[in-house]
Formats: C-alpha cells, sequence, structure tokens
C-alpha cells in the first residue's frame, strides 16, 4: 500500500518539478480520495452491518426515539406538579385557624368628666393589647376549587 501511495503523490521520481507533473500528481490524489470515498469506506460500512449484533430495525429506532424525546423525559415530573396542584386546590376545603396579636401605646388618654360625681368613668390605661383567634371555614365556593381541578 505504501508504494501505492508513494506513486499516487509522487509518481516516478524526478529531480525536476515541473507544472505537468504537479498537475499529474494532483489527478493522481483526486483518484485515490475517489477510490477510498467509493471503495474502502462503503467496504467497511458493509462489514459493520452484516454483524447481527450492531443492527437497527425501524423498531428499535422508533423505541429509541420516543425514550429520548424530551416530553417523555418530562412525563414523571408533570405527573408530580399535577398532584401537588391537587394537593393545593384541596386545602381550600379545610377549616383555616388564624390567631393574631396586637398591642398600642397611647400618649394621652381622652378623658370625660360628668357633673354628676357619683359617674366618673374609669380612666383608661394608656397601653392596650388585643387577640383575637379566627375560624374560616368555606361552606360553598361555587364550584371554584373543582373546576379548577379539570
Amino acid at each position: 500500500m505504501k508504494r501505492y501511495f508513494n506513486y499516487l503523490f509522487y509518481g516516478h521520481c524526478h529531480a525536476k518539478v515541473s507544472s505537468g507533473s504537479l498537475v499529474s500528481a494532483f489527478l493522481r490524489l483526486m483518484m485515490f480520495i475517489l477510490f477510498a470515498l467509493f471503495v474502502l469506506i462503503p467496504m467497511s460500512f458493509s462489514r459493520a452491518q452484516s454483524n447481527g449484533n450492531d443492527s437497527l430495525t425501524l423498531k428499535t429506532c422508533y423505541g429509541i426515539a420516543y425514550n429520548n424525546y424530551p416530553t417523555t423525559k418530562q412525563r414523571g415530573y408533570n405527573q408530580t406538579v399535577n398532584d401537588l396542584k391537587l394537593k393545593n386546590l384541596n386545602v381550600n376545603y379545610y377549616p383555616q385557624i388564624l390567631l393574631k396579636g396586637q398591642t398600642s401605646y397611647q400618649s394621652d388618654v381622652p378623658r370625660m368628666t360628668f357633673i354628676y360625681p357619683q359617674i366618673q368613668p374609669e380612666i383608661p390605661a394608656k397601653d392596650r393589647y388585643q387577640i383575637t383567634l379566627d375560624l374560616k371555614q368555606n361552606i360553598w365556593d361555587g364550584g371554584t376549587t373543582s373546576s379548577q381541578k379539570i
């Protein structure tokens, strides 16, 4: 092969390089490239395809494409997202408990004076504390929660 390769590139050993020899060397190179492209490469593919273990059928190609399709990979993620959305919507049916606290301090408190000394209201304190506990239960929401589950 090495002799043939040297022959293709250099032809006969010439001491002088002429334009005719460059053209013939170029043509020999092109013939070698075409020979490799149309004879050697297809022969290597035919050897690879003749092995039964590495063959691909249309059915296996469809299977590979189906498994590698992006939406197929996200199917599991979409299912978990839908489950979490349903759990969040079911929270609307549970009672809600809300505990609030508030404090305030007033620098001046209004006073009321009456004509009768027997009726004198207490003077309110300057600080005030308030705690409330709220309980909410959704009885009917007009089908809003159930329509969002669809």
